[in-house]
């Protein structure tokens, strides 16, 4: 080997690298650092590795020991992740997107948890928190559309990646709550009594109880988010004015959503898509 050559050795000494091996070797090794930057910037760190860790093991170990409290952190975790994501979202000029119905719903769900607290602390506010229409509303679009969108969108727990988890968080986070309220209403009437509007002992809601009520909650953001999305919503898009929109968004990564709408990406601020869309999400 000349002078310029340079000589690695494994980590036994035993092994000279030809200088071409040893490039690729050093190639590898800034893969990997570019790698481990990415993540960096992404916000992982030892301290939000564990912060995510943390948030699994709290979480089961609530619902399985003091479900009767398991609403109460949801609250919290609720500010935390709007408050988080409402930030995010503005400066990626995705703010359109928190007007799409399951962004909707968790913060109906964040404000029904409030106005819990309010009533906990000693307010009148039953008319609201045990009403059984409100109750029927919260369970159906919780384990509906909220619960299967989970698997519908493919939401993942990345345990440094806030708008992984807080996504993750807005779909599966009320069937949860619902969950431990309907398997421990006992539980939750002794410790909050009267104040929510669960089933007790054989009292059950039928079909139509759960059902009327979140088709009604459901068709009501519809009619105002139809009236925005014809009127302004498919205008735009990063595309046209930077400002992205759920709606654009689907249309561009789904390919089978494309293909059954006929969008074409020439048109997108067609109106008959857009119509279609709407139909097809309701």
């Amino acid at each position: 080997m000349t002078t310029t050559d340079v000589k690695l050795l494994d980590a036994e000494g035993g092994k000279v690298l030809l200088p071409g091996e040893r490039e690729g070797v050093m190639k590898a090794l800034d893969a990997v650092r570019q790698q481990e930057l990415s993540y960096a910037k992404s916000g992982l760190s030892p301290f939000t590795f564990f912060l995510g860790i943390m948030n699994v093991a709290v979480t089961g170990m609530m619902l399985g020991r003091l479900p009767e409290y398991y609403w109460l952190l949801q609250v919290f975790k609720a500010i935390l992740f709007l408050g988080l994501m409402t930030k995010i979202k503005r400066s990626k000029n995705q703010a359109y997107y928190l007007f799409d119905f399951c962004w909707i719903m968790s913060f109906v769900y964040s404000a029904y948890g409030l106005v819990c607290i309010i009533g906990a602390l000693g307010a009148d506010v039953h008319v609201f928190t045990s009403s059984p229409f409100i109750w029927g509303a919260l369970w159906g679009l919780a384990n509906g559309p909220l619960g299967w969108s989970v698997m519908a969108l493919s939401n993942a727990l990345v345990l440094h990646d806030v708008e992984h988890t807080a996504s993750l968080y807005i779909h599966i986070s009320p069937p949860l709550v619902t969950w431990a309220m309907r398997w421990s209403a006992t539980r939750y009437n002794a410790t909050w009594p009267g104040l929510f509007g669960m089933p007790l002992g054989e009292v059950n809601h039928g079909f139509v109880d759960i059902f009327v009520p979140a088709i009604i909650c459901y068709f009501v953001h519809a009619f105002f988010y139809t009236i925005w999305l014809l009127a302004s919503g498919r205008f735009h898009s990063k595309d046209l004015t930077g400002h992205d929109t759920v709606y654009h968004s689907t249309l561009r990564s789904n390919t089978a959503v494309a293909r059954l709408l006929r969008y074409n990406p020439k048109d997108p601020s067609s109106l008959v898509t857009a119509i279609k869309y709407c139909c097809m999400h309701a």
